[in-house]
């Protein structure tokens, strides 16, 4: 089932998540958003990290942080923390 989440950021960026959940498994993920990242190409690689994972918060952000520190990722206007928190919001909402 699809769900996004729009997150604003604490003195950040807007951070806008697509993601397709079947009960509590992440099938797939799409990180958009106002923020920068570099390289580029890091985010489609977290996308794909974060496919079939379970939907437990403290284990998204350990995967997103690890990612972001073990590939050098430089954030801007957003944070591994933010990102995780937008995918649990779209757990949150209501089946579309």
């Amino acid at each position: 089932m699809e769900r996004k989440a729009v997150l604003k950021v604490p003195n950040g960026k807007l951070l806008r998540i697509t993601a397709d959940i079947d009960e509590t498994v992440l099938v797939s993920v799409q990180i958009t958003g106002d923020f920068f990242v570099y390289p580029e190409e890091s985010i489609l690689q977290l996308e794909q990290l974060l496919r079939y994972q379970p939907l437990e918060k403290d284990l998204l952000l350990y995967m997103i942080d690890a990612f972001f520190k073990q590939n050098s990722v430089e954030l801007f206007g957003v944070t591994a923390e933010a990102i995780s928190d937008a995918i649990m919001q779209c757990t949150s909402q209501e089946k579309r």
